[in-house]
This record gives structure tokens, C-alpha cells and sequence, in this order.
């Protein structure tokens, strides 16, 4: 079986969804499946390829092709979306593939005619309804990352359930097993392992939370150290500017490797998402999530559908979305008591061992064929 990924991305991207791409896409191979991934070829301070900087076998082609990068502004944004699927589409129709695979709807709106296109689904509309629902019509399947955009998809546009399936994001296990010490890493990182250390990592955008987490670094023992790992250069100089004090640390941009050291050192990691739109609230499946299952750190995490998709209360400390203070009493509660943070963390660890990333291209496989 052959199989075209087609996704407008920069790629590599130091963003999570290229990741997730790069993956499924490494994944896919594994299993035997022919993948070509097709992106476009656009301006990227990242100068190492994909395989290198994403650090996963070279099992697949990616393609790049020409589309010019008008990306700046927003109208120019859409005209490159539209000239990208407008290639895509005739590249799809050139190419011997059996299956088309594709985050985006708008590459799929001709293809979808003349092969197998399947969309993964990552959040849906709130504006463009009637777009959307066209754009579904003769889709062959559809991966949802979470229950909620699955039953959203069948409420709203009416698409078939048997035509959906649902598997969340996913992890690579191993890369999270580590026999340092954590004076050792404290040391490679450049950090006092005298302190205790909560853990955020991600980008900094409002919805994800990270200026609640900042404001509750100031509710925190003195000897605790709040690191924020990642975030735009930009996003960077604006929230030091905002919350820079002694107690938070602000990391930048990390290669993928570099994030299991940080979570190794961690006494608490944090998703403090916000419910300022529904993809937060509801359709969101954070990277960051089960990043942090697999490293067995003990989680914070705002009390959102779209988080209790995956934790419950035996695997993580729920707090109410947005509230600086119950936020800090949460993360204080943790450390101030290792025996129920080390029941949360092993809880965790246990149930992200069934979301692996071959598990989730094996299910997609036997879905899909």
C-alpha cells in the first residue's frame, strides 16, 4: 500500500504538529506502508533535514515542492494555502498512491474525488460550518484525536460513525527512560538541583495557560524553581518582560531530545489550559500530555473535557481552568507530599503505555485498509 501524507507545513517545524507528522509518517513505514510526505518548500531557520532534527529513521520520501512563501500577512497566508492545494491536487492526481492522508481539508476538496482521502481531524470549525460540511462529503475516513470532535462531526454534519475513528496523540516511550542522576542533569542543563522544579513545557500562547502558571509561581515555596521550556523568540521576550522573577526560569525553543532531561528533574509538571475556546475546552489532545504520562511526573492539570479525555482523578491533580490560586495550592499540595505524587506519576506512566506511536499507525492501518 502506498500512502501520500499531504500537509501545508514548514517542514521541519520546530512547532509539536511537525512532530506528530514526522511520526506517523516514520510509523506508517514501519509497518511496511509506502509513504511519501508532500509539504512546500518555504523559507526555515531550521537548516538540519527532517530525519535529523526530528531524529527519526529515514523509512519515508518527503517531497517538497515549489509554492511561493507569501505566508506574512494573512491574505497572503490564504493565496498559499490555495496555490499549495491546488499543486497537491495535481500531484495526488499524477501519482500512483492508494491512499491520501492529510491534517488540512482544503488539499482533500478535489482529491477526494479520484482517491481514498483521509482526514485526521485536529479541530473543527466555528465559523465556515457549511464549508466544512462539504469538505466531509465523500471523505473515506476520518481519525479523531478525541471523543468530543467525533461526536461533533456525527451531531453537527451528520458523518457516519463507523467512518470515524478515534485515536489521541501519542509518545514514544523509551525516549523518557533514563538512568541519570538528577544532579547530573540538573548539571548538563545548567540548573541548581538544590531547588525543586515545576515543569511547563510548550509554547506560550494565551489558551495554553502559561500566564496562570506564571502568576502562581509567586504562590510557591522560595526553594522552587518554575521553568518554562519553549516558546517563539517573540512569545519569549513578552512573557519575561511580563513575569520575569528569581523563582521562574525561561527556556528557550529545545530540540525534541533535549525535553525528556527537563521532565526528569521535575517534581510537578503542569497543564494549566485555559477554556478561552473550544478547541482548548474541548478538541485540544496535548503533545505536552503525554509527554509527561511517559516521563511518570506528577501532573497538575486544569480540570478541561479535553484533558479528561486522557487523565482522571487517579492519574492527575485536577484544578479548577484559569484560577491562579487553586492552580498554586495544587502544585504545593504535590510537593508537599510525595506519596500521592508518586501515585499520580506511576498511574500515568501505566496508562500511556497503551498510546505508543506504532500503536496508534497500527490501529489507523487496520482502520483505513
Amino acid at each position: 500500500m502506498k500512502l501520500l501524507y499531504i500537509i501545508n507545513v514548514r517542514m521541519p517545524t520546530e512547532k509539536a504538529h511537525g512532530f506528530q507528522i514526522a511520526k506517523m509518517c516514520e510509523s506508517f513505514a514501519r509497518l511496511g506502508i509506502e509513504v511519501e510526505l508532500l509539504v512546500p518548500q518555504r523559507d526555515n531557520s531550521i537548516t538540519q533535514d527532517a530525519f535529523s532534527y526530528y531524529k527519526i529513521e529515514r523509512l519515508f520520501k518527503i517531497t517538497y515542492v515549489h509554492v511561493p512563501d507569501i505566508t506574512k500577512s494573512k491574505i497572503g497566508y490564504y493565496i498559499h494555502q490555495m496555490l499549495f492545494a491546488a499543486v497537491a491536487t495535481v500531484y495526488a492526481y499524477r501519482s500512483n498512491c492508494d491512499l491520501v492522508y492529510s491534517r488540512d481539508v482544503l488539499p482533500l476538496q478535489i482529491i477526494k474525488f479520484f482517491k481514498k482521502a483521509i482526514l485526521e481531524v485536529h479541530n473543527v470549525p466555528e465559523h465556515w460550518v457549511l464549508f466544512y460540511q462539504w469538505s466531509l462529503y465523500k471523505i473515506y475516513r476520518v481519525i479523531s484525536t478525541n471523543n468530543w470532535k467525533k461526536n461533533f462531526l456525527i451531531e453537527q454534519f451528520n458523518y457516519p460513525t463507523e467512518k470515524i475513528l478515534v485515536f489521541p496523540n501519542a509518545i514514544d516511550l523509551t525516549a523518557y527512560q533514563t538512568s541519570e542522576s538528577r544532579e547530573n542533569i540538573c548539571k548538563q542543563l545548567g540548573l541548581d538541583s538544590k531547588f525543586r522544579h515545576v515543569v511547563y513545557t510548550g509554547h506560550l500562547y494565551e489558551w495554553k495557560g502559561a500566564h496562570i502558571l506564571a502568576q502562581a509561581a509567586n504562590r510557591v515555596p522560595i526553594d522552587v524553581r518554575v521553568l518554562f521550556v519553549g516558546g517563539t523568540d517573540i512569545d519569549l521576550k513578552k512573557f519575561t518582560a511580563q513575569f520575569g522573577n528569581e523563582q521562574i526560569i525561561v527556556v528557550p525553543h529545545q530540540p525534541h531530545e533535549i525535553i525528556p532531561l527537563y521532565l526528569a528533574i521535575a517534581d510537578v509538571v503542569v497543564i494549566p489550559n485555559i477554556p478561552s475556546s473550544r478547541e482548548s475546552t474541548f478538541a485540544t489532545s496535548p503533545m505536552k500530555l503525554f509527554e509527561y504520562m511517559a516521563a511518570a511526573r506528577p501532573i497538575v492539570a486544569s480540570d478541561l473535557p479535553s484533558i479528561r479525555e486522557i487523565l482522571d482523578d487517579s492519574t492527575a491533580l485536577f484544578v479548577p481552568a484559569g484560577d491562579v490560586q487553586a492552580l498554586a495550592q495544587g502544585i504545593n499540595a504535590l510537593l508537599n507530599d510525595l506519596n500521592r505524587a508518586t501515585t499520580f506519576a506511576r498511574a500515568a506512566r501505566q496508562k500511556v503505555e497503551s498510546y505508543t506511536w506504532m500503536e496508534r499507525a497500527e490501529k489507523i492501518e487496520n482502520f483505513i485498509r
